[in-house]
């Protein structure tokens, strides 16, 4: 069931409206306000809305979206619209529930939780014994969010899936809501960039540190900047800011269908490679130092949640030892992280 907030994350939460405050960024919308699992009901003809697989065309499938529980307490049914997305995950030989978006009308969003919302990504399980993956995914989230405000949010939510087809079996999964990509920019006062081309080059360094170094962390190698494969950009003040998200084929995920580019010569998604440029060994320093500060808060966001198998659990922390003990050795962080770098 859900946990509750630990003191160390309500510090954390403080420490960010504090920073928030000083330096003018805005609070998130009331659902991305708390870290507190969700409990929720989606009722829809789910044939119908996880059958609707053609990217070149939406097709929007209608239902209504409930809270069952959490701080926010249950609510009524609102009017809700579903349609699928995603690329590998829509794939149904790969996906049995694929992605959604869930699309507000007007009522039911003007208070409460889904104020402000118009629509909102929703990550799903996406094959009934991956339900462990989406709550690593939503940590790899969750530490970023320790790292920076730069940040999507995630939600944790404990979806029923409610079939109209047949009231008699809902299925319930762990999902996770994200933060919408302009809430994100308005929130740290950024516009989204939705054009490919920002390179390394005219990126802010400390943030494309930072980032290259997390997909480092969790295992993860499917990104590009300049492509912007799973990576967002935000402009601010003339500077270009990445955000990483869509985490699902990191090592610290270790979904059984991924992968790593066979260009990349490793063996599986758990090996580590680092894919960013090569910064000063006085960036990378304060990268890792940045980092380390966060490793008490970031072990202690594994071990809160509630709902993780043991054994997923010391797996992960294992995964994120391994990062450690590279980040705190100079020697050997100097040959992970600039003895590969891209030149």
């Amino acid at each position: 069931m859900p946990r509750y907030l630990p003191c160390w994350t309500l510090g954390f939460l403080l420490s960010v409206g504090a920073r928030a405050h000083a330096q003018g960024l805005a609070d998130p919308k009331a659902l991305f306000a708390s870290f507190e699992p969700l409990a929720i009901t989606l009722t829809a003809d789910m044939k119908e809305a996880f059958s609707n697989r053609d990217t070149t065309k939406v097709v929007w499938v209608p239902a209504t979206l409930t809270v069952d529980g959490g701080a926010e307490g249950p609510s009524s049914p609102i009017p809700v619209e579903l349609s699928t997305r995603g690329h590998f995950r829509l794939n149904p030989s790969n996906c049995k529930t694929p992605p959604l978006r869930i699309r507000f009308q007007a009522a039911g969003t003007e208070k409460g939780i889904w104020a402000g919302q118009t629509s909102l990504k929703l990550i799903t399980h996406c094959r009934d014994r991956y339900d462990q993956l989406v709550l690593q995914e939503y940590l790899a989230y969750r530490i970023y969010n320790l790292l920076t405000e730069m940040s999507l949010l995630p939600r944790l939510a404990r979806v029923t899936y409610a079939n109209t087809r047949d009231p008699e079996k809902p299925e319930t999964y762990w999902g996770v809501f994200l933060e919408d990509d302009d809430d994100l920019a308005d929130r740290v006062g950024a516009t989204l960039v939705k054009q490919s081309g920002v390179t390394f080059e005219i990126a802010d360094s400390t943030q494309s540190a930072l980032m290259a170094v997390f997909f480092y962390m969790i295992g993860n190698t499917d990104w590009s900047l300049p492509y912007l494969h799973n990576v967002k950009v935000l402009e601010r003040q003339l500077r270009y800011y990445p955000v990483p998200y869509d985490f699902d084929w990191s090592g610290i995920v270790n979904p059984p269908y991924a992968k790593p580019d066979p260009r990349l010569r490793i063996r599986s998604v758990r090996q580590r490679l680092y894919r960013g440029p090569c910064y000063s060994t006085a960036l990378m320093n304060a990268t890792l130092t940045k980092i380390l500060e966060q490793k008490d808060a970031i072990r202690a966001e594994y071990e809160s949640l509630q709902g993780m198998e043991e054994k997923k659990l010391r797996e992960s922390l294992e995964y994120l030892d391994e990062f450690f003990d590279i980040a705190e050795n100079p020697d050997k962080a100097n040959r992970e992280l600039r003895g590969v770098c891209s030149r």
